[in-house]
Parts: structure tokens; sequence; C-alpha cells
């Protein structure tokens, strides 16, 4: 196994600071998910899209974050002479020996935070659905006795409306 001593520090510190970074990145895209479902509920749409708005700048962000993972991986494979692609924060904790316990223990708590990213994002989806639903039962009441996708009905209102 190889220490942490074969790894140069400014790699490591690079590492351990972009694990720390995309933690508290996905710790914020979780409160953000939260107040989208919460405001899913709320009269005012312009709420919801203030909210989206910062899901997708966060989305943006989030590709730099993944840019330095890619650079980082890659010099830790080159320093290994394996391709980065072979390299997982698992497998970079276990290279390090005893001394990968600290990445571990920081893998392990991005894994729980991205576990809860992603049961809020299915929360925010089941309740985009429901509303949905709600949706299509209400248009499908208005255009009684038309076939047809609801939502494309709703236009022949607004033209016998004209």
């Amino acid at each position: 196994m190889t220490s942490t001593l074969s790894i140069p520090q400014a790699i490591w510190n690079h590492l351990s600071a972009w694990i720390r970074e995309e933690t508290a990145a996905q710790e914020a895209r979780l409160e953000v998910l939260e107040e989208l479902r919460n405001s899913m509920s709320q009269r005012d749409p312009k709420v919801a899209e203030g909210i989206l708005e910062r899901l997708q700048n966060q989305d943006k962000t989030g590709i730099g974050r993944e840019n330095r993972r890619q650079a980082i991986f890659a010099s830790l494979g080159k320093h290994w002479q394996i391709s980065a692609s072979m390299l997982t924060l698992r497998s970079i904790a276990e290279r390090m020996g005893d001394e990968g316990s600290e990445l571990m223990e920081l893998r392990n708590q991005l894994v729980e935070v991205v576990k809860k990213v992603t049961v809020g994002g299915r929360m925010v989806s089941a309740t985009a659905h429901m509303h949905r639903s709600v949706i299509l039962d209400v248009l499908s009441v208005l255009f009684d006795g038309h076939h047809g996708d609801p939502l494309e009905e709703q236009g022949r209102l607004l033209d016998a409306e004209a």
C-alpha cells in the first residue's frame, strides 16, 4: 500500500478541499430543494422561479467543481501511473493505507449528503407530479367530453373567449 507521504501534499490539499467544498455544495442544494418543494404550495409562482434560478446557478458552479475533481484525479492517476477513470474516492483512500481514513470519513459524509439530495429531488418531483395531476384533473373537468391532452386543449378555452 502507498502512504500519503508518496502523494504530493499539494494534491492531498486540493483533494481534501474539493471534497469539503462538494459536501457543502450538496448540503446547500438540499436546502434549496426543500425550499423549492415548500414553494410549490404557494400562490406566487415567482417564488419558485427564484428558487429554480438558484438551482441553475448551483448547477453552473458544480461544473467548476467537477472540472477540479477531474484535474485532481488526473494528477493522482499520473502519480500512480494509472488511468484517472479507474480512481474513486474509496480507491484513493485504499491506496493511502492507514492514512486514508480521513479521506474515507470525508467520502462517507459526502455520500450521506448526496443520498439526502437524491431523496429531496425525488420529493420535489413527486410534488410536481401531484400538482400536474391536479391541474390535469381540473382541465379535464373544464373540457369535459374532449379527448386528448388537456394541457394541449386549454388553448380552446382561450380561443373561445377571444
